[in-house]
């Protein structure tokens, strides 16, 4: 019983860092027209717009399914 309520403990903490995670990339995702990102070169280049709109899509997705409520 001890084990099973710190894992469901981990499991909560691992949903709560999630959400804000969630959260925080949202706002910044819709806060900026243009985003820069590094490549796998290590260089940095501008996300497409349906990149953008991917990762809109990814966030919302996370926000989701670990937020409460």
């Amino acid at each position: 019983a001890a084990e099973r309520a710190r894992v469901d403990a981990e499991i909560a903490s691992a949903k709560r860092i999630n959400c804000q995670i969630g959260k925080r990339n949202l706002v910044q995702l819709e806060a900026y027209a243009r985003i820069r990102v590094k490549d796998d070169d290590g260089e940095e280049r501008v996300l497409t717009d349906t990149e953008k709109a991917e990762r809109i899509s990814k966030a919302r997705q996370t926000i989701r399914e670990n937020c409460a409520g």
